[in-house]
């Protein structure tokens, strides 16, 4: 029995004077005793990582520290929720700076309603919070979120058969990010050349589709190769160059001999100073980040030509009305199969720091995805209660989904997703038929 329950069971009564009444009628004091005796033995218990210490440089584990807390019980109007899926973002490493020691790492997160005293909100219900590093949180719809995003929670749509994760990729802030800073600051057209650092992230990914969807000549850069091919083979970036081994002032004169129109710098530091100096007249620039410079003490760009529109890039400027404006026209181009996407994910709440620190790092592709969700087990591409264990989960090469059921095999062994299998005879690597499925 939780407290919020027995409190329940009270409203509308009026407590008056001692020993307890309510209008009149004595309750025993021993009831009231056992009762909340018996709630706080099932209290609610909650995970969440504190800032320890002050991050110095590249994060450490030690620097962020799990504590346990018990909840206090549900007032009225107010629900408590689980995390499925959390968000590890660039953002963080710099807004931690305001954060008091000992105070809850921010952070967003997708998680489902677990208990409700808002009849507004219904047990199962999906919001999208930011409310930290937590596994489970007490809400009240009717409060705005601490920073760096004043936005209130609210209640996710439906994604209409796509994972729930994207809340906190495509369909949540970094394609926010993508789709309003980069075509309202940047405001790009046809013919154009537009330059990414940081392409093969969260949001730099969803720049360079965007950008070719207007007509653009997209060029990127990345940190591994690996990256770089995904970003010429599936994302079709017309160039991209790993700028660790490349020199970008020169793989830039070959490549834009033009100059550049728009940079959607995710990077800062050395790599954005070269591409300042390409920059043409006229030209704008939307400062989302500064990977470069997050673990360590960079010099800032420098160079370009006097005259170019240079806007800082946040989501919190674009708001939810913004969000919740683009929401329905990414999600039919993500299911036109115009925008694709990948997501790296890390699971389990005890690895959180893992994550962020690898995504610092830069050891994500796409969008970094901490996970607590039932359905990170669960065939992506397929139906929604087929579930198996991960450690058999492959990525589809055409989709690029990770799938774990419903997988056609070659003779050669040879793997594909079913809803894929469904497009194609033969196996697309060797042209052999496919002889297996494992369920």
């Amino acid at each position: 029995m939780r407290m919020s329950l027995y409190c329940a069971c009270l409203k509308g009564a009026r407590l008056i004077g001692s020993p307890y009444k309510f209008h009149k009628k004595r309750i025993p004091t021993v009831s009231l005793t056992s009762a909340f005796h018996i709630s706080a033995k099932n209290m609610t218990k909650a995970r969440k990582f504190v800032l320890a210490k002050r991050f110095v440089g590249e994060p450490k584990e030690s620097d962020l520290k799990l504590v346990e807390e018990e909840l206090p019980p549900l007032r009225d109007k107010e629900i408590l929720v689980e995390a499925e899926w959390l968000s590890v973002d660039p953002y963080m490493k710099p807004y931690s700076a305001w954060l008091p020691v000992g105070t809850t790492m921010l952070g967003g997160q997708v998680a489902r309603v677990i208990e409700s005293c808002n009849p507004d909100i219904k047990v199962g219900d999906r919001l999208m919070g930011y409310f930290g590093w937590r596994d489970k949180t007490v809400v009240d719809m009717r409060q705005s979120n601490n920073l760096p995003m004043p936005e209130k929670p609210y209640v996710l749509p439906d994604f209409e058969g796509l994972p729930a994760s994207l809340g906190v990729g495509v369909l949540g802030m970094p394609g926010n990010t993508a789709y309003f800073g980069f075509l309202e600051i940047c405001r790009p057209q046809p013919g154009e050349v537009v330059v990414v650092s940081g392409a093969a992230g969260a949001v730099g990914s969803l720049v360079g589709q965007i950008a070719k969807l207007k007509g653009c000549k997209v060029i990127g850069f990345a940190g591994t190769d690996d990256k770089v091919r995904w970003l010429k083979e599936e994302l079709n970036f017309d160039e991209a160059f790993n700028y660790k081994t490349e020199n970008p002032t020169l793989v830039l004169k070959q490549a834009a001999p033009e100059g550049v129109d728009c940079y959607f710098d995710n990077a800062g530091g050395e790599l954005s100073s070269a591409i300042l100096n390409r920059m043409n007249q006229g030209g704008r620039i939307a400062v989302c980040g500064s990977t470069s410079s997050y673990n360590a003490v960079n010099k800032l760009p420098a160079g370009g030509p006097a005259s170019i529109d240079l806007q800082g890039v946040e989501d919190g400027r674009f708001h939810r009305k913004a969000m919740e404006r683009s929401l329905a026209g990414r999600d039919q181009t993500k299911h036109k199969g115009k925008l694709k996407y990948r997501e790296t994910v890390t699971e389990g709440f005890e690895n959180m720091p893992k994550a962020f620190i690898g995504m610092l790092r830069g050891e994500n592709t796409g969008k970094a995805v901490p996970s607590m969700a039932d359905d990170a087990a669960v065939c992506r591409n397929t139906e929604p209660d087929c579930a198996a264990d991960l450690k058999r989960s492959f990525e589809c090469p055409i989709c690029l989904v990770f799938m774990n059921a419903h997988i056609y095999q070659c003779r050669n062994g040879h793997s594909l997703c079913g809803p894929c299998r469904d497009k194609v005879a033969d196996c697309p690597t060797c042209q052999e038929k496919y002889i297996n499925v494992l369920k």
